[in-house]
């Protein structure tokens, strides 16, 4: 079917769906799946060949639309050969997909591919209506088992596949391998943006994952996930993000758990103004609620509350100072096992302390205190810095000492060499002296004697 108008738009879709051959056996069977699958809770299409009973298929061909010229003239097309799809997929996977509630099923019927490039679950578009306005497009469908096996390791030798994900909405979904009782697990990621002139855009990112063994039975476990990232910008200076993420996990020894993370946050170039972060979890044995709330990059205020089977705790927190948490005041009520406790704690100036006080909730003494107090981070710089210079000081001293003593040693050992030198060169002369002056005083007393 073609189709142009006047405007000089153009639409060309290709479809086929060839008349299907079937007998008797085809006719019962349709009777007997319809009857098992509305009868039978575990009985599902897609694990009991009903393609092969329906024995029909549906072809896609050459899919064209282009824009008017005044519009960019962009054109959108699926240039490829016919693909069959087999309808009994189509079908069976998804009146599974309304009895599960799992899309896998459908999303399995429909190939991942055509051909060695031409991806149909996976991929991205750019419409540009000329100066003004722009719009793109990506989104990647997928199962677990084919994100894991084809898709992570396509996107790394194509960049341009690579748009079609998004790390931010990457990061909501399940880390790790599968094992093949997870390959009915699936993954969608769906992002668009319109950026108008330069001047405002919005960008929107989805992601959902869902990953578990025999979804349709509670009796095994599971979990899933979805997560979103709304952006919006003016002049690329005042910027809005809204973000979130939900995980229910079903585990069948601890059962049914939700949590929900979101978070709100206006920028003006980059820097904070406001940011509001919140999360609930509720599983079987308790309820949990915080919630933050930050005003630019120097104050924020705070609080959790907290209600479970073994304790109630209520605590908040208000910090302020040059990076948010320089100071600091928190509140804390509790009650468990112990009895009740009361604390409060404190950071100001470098210096930080608290105080609790617990009434016991089972005889023994009329109530315990604890009281903390020790210099934080900056007053323990400020001791280090001056602890450090006085022991560079005294091993500069000690230093100093010892080298002059040395140097004492040296001059003394030196002395005592230069006497030792000098006695050893003027004894010899000395004692020839001592003896040539004894001679002469001999010869000189015995110069009238005569000889016998």
């Amino acid at each position: 079917w073609d189709y142009r108008d006047i405007l000089g738009t153009e639409l060309q879709t290709h479809w086929e769906n060839p008349n299907p051959d079937w007998g008797l056996e085809n006719y019962l069977g349709v009777f007997t799946g319809l009857f098992s699958f509305l009868t039978n809770k575990s009985y599902l299409f897609s694990e009991n060949e009903f393609n092969r009973v329906l024995n029909t298929r549906l072809g896609i061909g050459v899919q064209r639309f282009r824009m008017p010229a005044f519009l960019g003239g962009r054109e959108i097309a699926l240039n490829m050969n016919t693909v069959s799809l087999d309808t009994g997929k189509l079908v069976g996977g998804a009146m599974d997909f309304f009895k599960t509630g799992n899309p896998a099923y459908i999303i399995q019927a429909v190939p991942l591919k055509a051909g060695a490039g031409h991806w149909i679950r996976l991929g991205a578009i750019m419409l540009d209506f000329g100066p003004l306005l722009q719009i793109d497009a990506n989104w990647c469908i997928t199962t677990q088992q084919e994100f894991e096996e084809e898709v992570l390791p396509a996107i790394q030798n194509d960049p341009k596949l690579a748009r079609a994900l998004s790390n931010e909405v990457l990061e909501s979904l399940p880390h790790g391998q599968s094992a093949a009782v997870l390959d009915k697990g699936f993954i969608i990621l769906m992002g668009g943006g319109v950026n108008l002139g330069g001047i405002a855009g919005l960008r929107a990112q989805f992601g959902m994952a869902l990953t578990g063994q025999g979804q349709s039975d509670g009796g095994n476990s599971g979990s899933f996930e979805t997560g979103f990232l709304l952006s919006g910008s003016i002049a690329e200076a005042l910027i809005l993000k809204v973000g979130g993420r939900i995980l229910v996990a079903h585990d069948s020894r601890e059962g049914e758990s939700v949590r929900i993370d979101g978070a709100i946050q206006l920028l003006w170039k980059e820097k904070n103004l406001i940011r509001t972060e919140g999360m609930i979890a509720v599983d079987a044995n308790r309820f949990a609620a915080q919630v933050v709330l930050s005003l630019g990059e120097h104050f924020s205020i705070g609080g959790l509350l907290e209600i479970g089977k073994e304790r109630f705790r209520m605590e908040g927190a208000v910090s302020w100072g040059h990076d948010g948490t320089a100071n600091k005041y928190s509140a804390l009520l509790q009650i468990d096992g112990d009895g009740l406790t009361i604390g409060f704690g404190w950071a100001f100036h470098g210096l930080e302390g608290s105080v609790r006080v617990t009434l016991p909730g089972r005889g023994g003494g009329l109530f315990t205190a604890r009281a903390l107090l020790y210099p934080g981070q900056e007053l323990n710089a400020y001791f280090k810095k001056h602890i450090v210079a006085a022991a560079d000081a005294i091993a500069e001293s000690s230093v100093d000492q010892a080298y002059k003593g040395m140097q004492a040693a040296i001059a003394e050992f030196e002395g005592a060499e230069i006497s030792v030198n000098g006695l050893r060169k003027s004894l010899p002369p000395l004692c020839s002296s001592i003896v040539r002056t004894i001679n002469n005083t001999i010869n000189k007393n015995t110069e009238g004697w005569k000889k016998p």
